[in-house]
């Protein structure tokens, strides 16, 4: 995901092989905001802090999470 720093993609990659690739992508962003929110570590303030609340995918991340 080119949002997110080579760094903090080579740190998660030992994660890669349990995601698929759709699911990756999304997987990667929700981690970054859940390190980055400020408050409650849920999906909506980790979006948040990832400047994604405007996205008109927002809810494809609940989705990924419960499937």
């Amino acid at each position: 995901m080119s949002c997110l720093p080579s760094e903090f993609v080579a740190l998660l990659a030992a994660f890669a092989p349990l995601f698929s690739n759709r699911v990756w992508a999304h997987a990667q962003v929700l981690a970054a905001g859940a390190i980055l929110a400020p408050d409650r570590r849920t999906v909506a303030p980790a979006l948040r802090v990832m400047g994604l609340s405007f996205d008109r995918r927002f809810a494809n991340y609940h989705r990924y999470l419960a499937g």
